[in-house]
Formats: C-alpha cells, structure tokens, sequence
C-alpha cells in the first residue's frame, strides 16, 4: 500500500463543527441515508508532528526508538539476497544446499551444536538457520525453549503432495521459544516460492522488517505465534518504509490463525511526524484466511488487505487500541480492503482503536470495476473508533451496489457504538475521494485537537 503522506496533502480540511467533505451514515437504520460531499478545495501550508503526549495513555505505545540499530547503526548493511528479497542479517539457502537431516524430526536447542545429526533431542542443532536449511517436506522442526538471535530464508523449498514443513516451538505457550533479531536482523523466518509450510507456537521479536516474511508462496500457514515489537525500520524498498508483524506477498491459501500481534510498526519518531504507518498482518495478492487473532498496540493499521486476488476470509479478530492517525490526515484501520474481490469480514471485535475507522474500504488507485468489489461485513462489533466503517476513492457515495455487498444494511448487520470524530456519530462514513479529519495538533481548552497549519480555501 502506497501510503506515503504526500499523496493526501491535497485534500485535508478542517472539520470544526460542522462535516465537511463526507457522507454519513446514521446509526441505526435499514436504509442508511447518505448525504451529498462538500467538494471544497483545501491545502496544507506547513507541517506538525505529535507529540508523545498525543498518544492516548490507553494505546501503551512507549518509545524504543535508541534501541533499534538502524541505518549506519546496522551491523551489516542491507543488500539483495539470491532469493531476491532485500535484508539485513539473514541467512539464505535452497533445498539441498546443505546435508538433510535424516527422519522426520529435526531437534534444535540453544546447547546444541550445528556439528550434531540434529536427529534426537540429544543430538540437536545449536541455530534454527542450519535446521531449515536441512530441512525436507514433511519433516517437523523442533525448537527447544530459549532464545534464538538468527534469522533464515529458504527458497524453492516445493512440497506439494506431502505433509507441510512444520517449525514448531516446544514449549507450554508461544513465549518459551523466542526468535529475536536483535533490533536490526530484517525478519526471523522468510519462505520465497515455497509451499506447503506451518509455523507454529513460536515468537518472533526484534525485526527491521516483519516477524514472519513470505513472498510468491502457497499454503503458508502461522498458528498460535507472537509477533511483538517488530517493523521499526524496513530496509525493503517494496515496503516504502512500513513495518509489519507479518508481511504476505503472493501468497495463495495463507493461514494466520491464534496469534497475537503486539507493538510492530515503524519507529515513533516518523510515525508522530505522519511519514509512515505500518500494519500488524500485511497482505498483498494473497488469498486464504485471517482467524481468531489478537492484533494490539500497532502503530498503524490492524490488517491489510490489498490487491486480493481473493478469497479471503477475516473473521473472529480483535482488533483493539492500535494507532492509525498520520498527521496529515490519512488514516488507518482495523482492516484496511483496497482494490480486492471477494473479502468476508465477519465476527470481528474492531474496540477503542485512536485515529482511524475499524473497517475501510477503498479504490485508492481506481481499480473499479475489475476490483474493488464483492466485499461483505457482517456480525462485527466496532466500538470507539474514529469511523466503523469507511468508504473512500469510488467517486460517489454510496458506492456501487457491488462495492459492499449488503451496503443499505451494514447498521443493521453489525454493532456499532460510539465511533466519533469531532464531535459527529460516523458509524458508516463515505466520501467519493478520501476522508479524514483535522491534522492532530496540541489540545484546545476543550481538550479537542486542532491544527493552525491548514487553511480551508
């Protein structure tokens, strides 16, 4: 997602009293009336950054940005790998690069030793790269409790017939088996043109990039895995600067199910100054299924679902407390759909979230109609948001009938409670182009933000 500050400079408006630029839709009601956008021309004359004050207390986001080895603070500097990903730090290999590890097991451990067979829980490998290096199809890996600072992509790795590749942290919860990057390795497992994979009861911390990173692959699955504080500082061009729990490029029947997506995102210092966001679980072409997972404290969007070949099915999340406010009026949300077919949102907790809508859909660069369309929200709880559900960039309002699929009865379809911005109820919001709000600045008496750097013509 190109989500790049400048793109929106043209359009931010000040929105005191009264709503400009938009289309609401009152709650509830079975056929939501929508008014006419004011088209009104606006520009912005200077620039602002938050302050740390800004953040509400709720949203627990701390600053961390000195530990992060970023940029000439890097050990090693970032470069093209053979598997053609952009990374720091990572080891890279291919099916048969090195010996297979024979049987169906492979044993690693923070006492092992890479020199062992890696066959039995006494003879383990000491590093998670030598074992999926030697990993086949179908064989299980298994990471003994402790701390792993590495990170590993393979490549080619096809299994297309047999039982998945499982890598598997053996411990009673997903925190006795950490893969920490250090605060500047880009990401602790990568698969490109790989299939047929699961990750599972693990935790992927520290990482420049994303947690789990996987490109031009099929079945990729995660299950009951922690992503925490990862995507401060992307070296991957593709990115654009965003950083992610998990980043899904190309993949076709991905699975992430039971995992908690804590604290990732970019570093505090541009996120306050508006020039990134990043997203817990990042999806790109991809299709499969994002269930019953928690995704928290981003600093920026919950899931992002763009240019979906689908279908995708987002059901059962929570989604809560995350921030999703650039300051120059581009906003975020606990699901983001843009140029995507065929997307089920269904059964979602979208809860006390600051700066954006819990569900937003948009054409951003005008792909309707071959895309766009056929999404459905249903049965979901949007509480305490900026919007529930927006809608932006299709130039007119309501969109087409096969935009949302069941658009006249979304108020009625789902729960929405206090989704307010200045003011204003905005259960349902749509604008023909792009909707947002006032650039946050310092708080007026009224403890109500407020900008003086944008004028409305």
């Amino acid at each position: 997602m190109n989500r790049q500050p400048w793109f929106f400079l043209i359009i931010v408006v000040i929105v005191v009293t009264s709503v400009h630029g938009c289309a609401l839709l009152a709650e509830p009601t079975e056929q939501p009336p929508v008014w006419a956008a004011d088209t009104t021309e606006a520009e912005s004359v200077g620039t602002f950054c938050l302050s740390e004050a800004d953040i509400p207390p709720s949203l627990e986001i701390r600053n961390d940005d000195a530990q992060w080895l970023c940029g000439d603070k890097s050990p090693e500097p970032p470069r093209e790998y053979d598997v053609g990903v952009v990374a720091a730090g990572v080891r890279e290999c291919y099916p048969g690069d090195e010996p297979p590890v024979a049987g169906d097991d492979i044993w690693v451990s923070v006492e092992g030793d890479d020199r062992h067979p890696g066959d039995a829980p006494t003879r383990a490998l000491r590093t998670f790269g030598e074992a999926l290096c030697r990993a086949q199809p179908g064989q299980t890996i298994h990471l003994l409790p402790g701390t792993y600072q590495e990170g590993v992509v393979i490549g080619a790795l096809v299994n297309d017939d047999q039982a998945p590749l499982t890598i598997r942290g053996e411990g009673s919860d997903a925190g006795d088996v950490v893969l920490d990057g250090g605060y500047w390795r880009s990401f602790g497992i990568g698969f490109v043109e790989t299939s047929n994979v699961l990750v599972e009861n693990l935790t992927v911390q520290h990482y420049t990039d994303a947690g789990i990173y996987a490109l031009s692959s099929e079945g990729v699955h995660i299950k009951d895995v922690v992503a925490f504080e990862n995507g401060r500082c992307s070296v991957d061009p593709d990115a654009e600067g965003e950083g992610f729990g998990v980043n899904l490029v190309g993949v076709k029947g991905m699975l992430v199910e039971g995992s908690r997506f804590e604290h990732n995102g970019p570093l505090l210092a541009p996120m306050l100054c508006g020039e990134v966001l990043g997203t817990g679980i990042n999806t790109f072409e991809a299709s499969g299924i994002i269930r019953n997972n928690e995704i928290v404290r981003t600093r920026g969007g919950g899931t992002l679902v763009e240019k979906s070949v689908g279908p995708v099915r987002v059901e059962g999340n929570l989604v809560t407390r995350n921030f999703f406010l650039a300051v120059d009026n581009y906003w975020d949300a606990g699901i983001w759909i843009d140029e995507s077919v065929d997307v089920l949102v269904r059964q979602n907790q979208f809860i006390a979230n600051w700066g954006g809508a819990g569900v937003m859909v948009s054409d951003e660069e005008r792909a309707y109609p071959a895309a766009s369309k056929q999404i459905t929200i249903t049965d979901n709880v949007l509480t305490d948001n900026f919007a529930g559900v927006l809608v932006w960039g299709f130039g007119e309002c309501p969109p087409p009938d096969d935009v949302i699929t069941n658009w006249s009865r979304l108020t009625v379809e789902n729960e929405f409670s206090r989704n307010t911005f200045n003011g204003q109820p905005r259960p349902v919001w749509c604008d023909p182009d792009f909707v947002g709000g006032d650039v946050p600045a310092p708080r007026d008496s009224q403890e109500r933000l407020y900008t003086p750097l944008v004028f409305r013509k």
